[in-house]
């Protein structure tokens, strides 16, 4: 799977996302029964959407820097923490 699609499916699933939890659509599961996990049915409705949307966002980082490795074994770039020092040994 390219990185490209995985773009275009998660920008499929938020806006579905967006309707889902949204004005008209959202009013269809704004009941308080059932409880699910001890949450009214619309709290959980929208907690489930949260994490799914958590859970897309990785997915999608994922494909990303995979993406992003690969672009840089193309060109020969190593990757460098700019974080680590290296020690000088040419004194």
């Amino acid at each position: 799977m390219t990185t490209k699609a995985v773009r275009r499916g998660v920008v499929s699933f938020f806006l579905v996302y967006l309707l889902a939890v949204t004005w008209p659509l959202a009013t269809l599961f704004g009941s308080a029964e059932p409880m699910i996990l001890g949450l009214p049915f619309s709290m959980a409705w929208v907690t489930a959407w949260i994490l799914m949307g958590f859970v897309a966002l990785l997915i999608l980082d994922h494909f990303e820097c995979r993406e992003e490795d690969r672009d840089q074994k193309q060109r020969g770039v190593e990757y460098r923490d700019p974080q680590v020092r290296t020690r000088d040994v040419s004194r």
